[in-house]
């Protein structure tokens, strides 16, 4: 029997980082409101409650906090909210808990590694997810970071000593560019050391799995030069995205110096070049490609973003945090039709509201963005999605969504090595996840 998953959103950072698409409300605001992170946490139970009153008791599969830092809401009031979700639904089928975790402030975050561990030691999986991003000092720096790369050296060490047979870490990374000739004179960027140190670590398969990502200019975040100026003023859209968070004011300025300005338009070739170098490493140190941006050791790869990507069932607790829900009755959503005969719905994605004060007040869903998802727009999320990760098993069920000479571009695609084809089984090669996006623009119809 398989369980559902559950996705828990924790909204606050003591920084926002200049490249963040994420719905986060800095702590550090002067219009942080007081008791605003406690009064959040009560607002999760109440939703939680409000979901076990319409879904009764099911078993849950996996469990996911994601920031946001949720470390911010304290250690005591994670393990209280785990407990409180495998108190009132069946934990038997429970295979994952997963937590995202900035590496500063260090010794609380190792305490905390350690605490979890123990206190879940009969988890099958614990996994940690730690947002390092990149060993440029500079980087690291104009993104709000209160660390460098020499410290983060000593961190890894430490998470090392205290990693146990039931915890998997995962290490985040982006391709900022900075690993290029021009960015690396001077001791700037991934010098040759910082290169050596991040071979040997994943050589050493401390790690469990990697994300790698290239550098996306998000529209909400600070570096998008369509939605901020250099100077770190506000569009209107802008301000229009900052208050529907319900906490209003400037956020912090990007400042101007050069470093930043080639960040808001990187070269691409750049960003590519450093993304495969980095994937060339972690490729070469044993771990997989199982997603276009994740990579893990043998029977490592998340469990919970699996779901994602099978359209698996998952709650999303928390503001701005989506849930996907099979089989469910309309009148939850207020969904009504005179043309349904029905009341259970086949699919449904909704969307928490992103007004943090609506959500306390317990005004947790969106009508505005909850989906009713069709069987064709099923079938289409379906092939992007397992385009993107395992590959398709039977190209022959998606024939409604895919152009009619589809066989024509898969052959053309095999034979540029950017796929396999066996039949009606497709998937992408190493090089054929770099395009993954053009690949299936061309496919759809």
């Amino acid at each position: 029997m398989s369980g559902q998953s559950i996705y828990i959103h924790i909204p606050f950072c003591n920084y926002k980082c200049d490249y963040c698409n994420f719905f986060v409300l800095q702590t550090s605001h002067p219009n942080f409101q007081n008791n605003l992170i406690r009064e959040y946490t009560q607002a999760l139970y109440k939703q939680i409650d409000f979901w076990n009153s319409k879904l009764g008791k099911q078993e849950i599969k996996t469990i996911y906090f994601g920031g946001g830092t949720p470390l911010l809401i304290g250690g005591v009031e994670i393990f209280k909210i785990i407990d409180y979700l495998l108190k009132i639904r069946w934990s038997e089928f429970l295979e994952e808990i997963t937590i995202e975790l900035n590496p500063d402030p260090f010794e609380e975050t190792l305490a905390f590694v350690e605490e979890i561990s123990k206190r879940y030691s009969q988890a099958p999986r614990i996994r940690f997810s730690f947002g390092l991003q990149t060993f440029d000092d500079e980087i690291l720096e104009m993104s709000g970071r209160k660390y460098n790369y020499n410290q983060l050296k000593g961190y890894l060490r430490s998470l090392q000593k205290i990693k146990s047979a039931h915890i998997c870490y995962n290490f985040d990374f982006i391709s900022f560019w900075t690993l290029s000739e021009e960015a690396k004179q001077g001791g700037r960027g991934w010098n040759e050391s910082k290169l050596e140190f991040f071979e040997d670590f994943v050589m050493s398969q401390m790690a469990d799995s990697f994300s790698l990502y290239m550098l996306e200019l998000f529209p909400w975040s600070k570096r998008h030069k369509e939605s901020w100026s250099e100077e770190g003023s506000k569009t209107e859209s802008n301000l229009e995205h900052i208050e529907k968070s319900g906490i209003t004011g400037n956020p912090l300025s990007m400042g101007t110096n050069e470093k930043f300005k080639q960040c808001i338009n990187p070269d691409e070739d750049k960003v590519m070049f450093e993304y495969t170098v980095l994937s060339d490493i972690i490729q070469w140190g044993g771990y997989h490609r199982y997603e276009v941006s994740n990579y893990a050791l043998l029977g490592k790869q998340s469990i919970h973003n699996m779901t994602y990507r099978t359209m698996g069932s998952y709650l999303g607790l928390g503001a701005s945090a989506s849930g996907f829900l099979k089989n469910i009755d309309g009148e939850i959503f207020g969904i009504q039709s005179k043309d349904w005969e029905k009341k259970t719905l086949d699919a449904v994605r909704y969307t928490n509201t992103t007004n943090i004060n609506e959500y306390i007040k317990g005004n947790s869903l969106d009508p505005q963005k909850t989906q009713i998802i069709t069987p064709y727009e099923e079938a289409f999320e379906k092939f992007m999605l397992g385009i993107r990760s395992s590959g398709i098993e039977d190209c022959s069920v998606f024939e409604c969504i895919l152009v009619d000479n589809r066989k024509q571009k898969l052959d053309h695609y095999e034979e540029a090595g950017l796929c396999k084809v066996d039949g009606n089984k497709v998937r992408l090669t190493n090089d054929g996840y770099n395009v993954a996006n053009r690949i299936i623009s061309e496919l759809l119809k």
